[in-house]
């Protein structure tokens, strides 16, 4: 079982090229696959794949000062 963690992570420094990719990835595979061509649909899934591989790089979110000083300690 999945358990979400309530903690905030902080700002992810990559969430708009995330997006991007993405998205451009969405727009390039549907058009290929309305369109019949083969090479869009590669280039979305290329896309794709871009934006799934960001979600592990290196300090993609941080936690924010606060909430490394209050780690453990509820706050009102």
């Amino acid at each position: 079982m999945i358990f979400a963690s309530r903690t905030r992570r902080g700002r992810d420094r990559y969430l708009y090229p995330k997006m991007a990719a993405l998205v451009v990835g969405a727009v390039l595979v549907l058009w290929g696959s309305s369109s019949g061509l083969s090479w869009p649909v590669w280039a979305g899934i290329a896309a794709l794949a871009v934006a799934f591989a960001m979600r592990f790089l290196p300090g993609g979110s941080r936690r924010s000062e606060d909430d490394t000083e209050n780690h453990g300690e509820e706050t009102r």
